[in-house]
């Protein structure tokens, strides 16, 4: 599809939704992933900038030339971003003019602006890059778009998953609903979920429908209410005794108020990442069909919380209708 949309001269543009080169970088002798000391988490490799960059905090490493639990030099690249993608196109496609759209390689508005000038005017052929390809000022319409990996956007542990997957592939079939013989092409192993035959279909309906009963069957916005209850630390026994009192103390007040019997509790369990910036983490989610229910449940335990923490070093916090889980 890029080789017969390059021949017409329409513009392509792929999506991925990482970042780097790959998203970790792994030890093949010991099997350590190079992690971030503040988070924890696996560090994204910058093969361009030979750097590793923590995608939570932000802190930035030179790339070691060796494993720094082993000393092995037998450091390897897992997982795929726009870095590597880019890398691949320009080897199958070595006369083409590509760009990548991100902000770590388009950091500032007018290098973002000069790509977009450069892409609108058909002087680049290929457009590589993130969500950053579909915000801002929208590009002209484009003879293709490929949405690489698209089974990633799926994965995310929260429920609106499918919700931003449908949201994206679907601004992608704008991008490309302008030229003639304009496509998207999707890289997935769950051809048959409905936020991809929706599309295809051209039925969004379809997708709102099924949405829609899944979240009334599992209790989920705009069905029930959910706030999150955040605690954080530098002690991971004390967050974690202090989430498991929290949730105690509003399923007390659950099971001894009438009003509040639609309540329940999910967690305590790691945040993501349960460790940011020397400080532990834990979360509970709080669900109710009755908003005032929930928004009582967490009042009346935050009293409860507050009256015995005067003099402690957790921090507490609640945060009504989150965006993500």
């Amino acid at each position: 599809a890029i080789r017969d949309t390059l021949a017409r001269r329409t513009g392509v543009m792929l999506f991925v939704n990482r970042k780097g080169f790959a998203s970790a970088l792994l030890c093949r002798d010991c099997g350590v992933s190079l992690s971030c000391e503040s988070c924890r988490v696996p560090l994204t490799y910058f093969r361009q900038a030979s750097r590793l960059l923590c995608r939570v905090c932000g802190n930035a490493t030179p790339l070691p030339d060796t494993c720094p639990a082993c000393n092995s030099t037998k450091l390897e690249p897992l997982g795929a971003g726009t870095e590597r993608l880019e890398d691949h196109v320009r080897r199958l496609f070595p006369e083409a003019r590509i760009a990548r759209l991100e902000r770590d390689a388009a950091s500032t508005e007018p290098r973002t602006d000069a790509i977009r000038r450069l892409f609108a005017g058909r002087e680049l052929d290929i457009l590589i890059g993130t969500k950053l390809l579909f915000s801002g000022s929208p590009l002209p319409a484009v003879g293709l778009v490929g949405m690489v990996y698209a089974d990633a956007l799926l994965h995310r542990p929260d429920f609106r998953a499918a919700e931003r997957t449908f949201h994206i592939v679907a601004q992608a079939i704008e991008a490309a609903s302008g030229t003639e013989a304009g496509a998207v092409v999707v890289q997935t192993s769950l051809p048959t979920h409905h936020a991809f035959t929706a599309l295809a279909a051209g039925e969004p309906s379809r997708f709102y429908d099924q949405e829609l009963a899944f979240r009334e069957a599992l209790g989920y916005p705009p069905y029930a209410r959910l706030i999150r209850l955040s605690i954080a630390g530098p002690s991971e026994a004390a967050a974690q005794e202090t989430a498991e009192r929290w949730a105690d103390v509003i399923r007390r007040l659950q099971h001894n108020q009438e009003t509040l019997r639609s309540v329940s509790v999910l967690g305590p369990i790691p945040a993501s990442p349960p460790y940011f910036r020397t400080r532990y983490r834990r979360r509970l989610v709080v669900k109710s069909e009755a908003p005032d229910a929930a928004s009582m449940a967490v009042r009346l335990s935050m009293e409860q919380m507050e009256s015995g923490r005067r003099k402690s070093s957790l921090t507490l916090q609640i945060e009504v209708d989150p965006l993500e889980l």
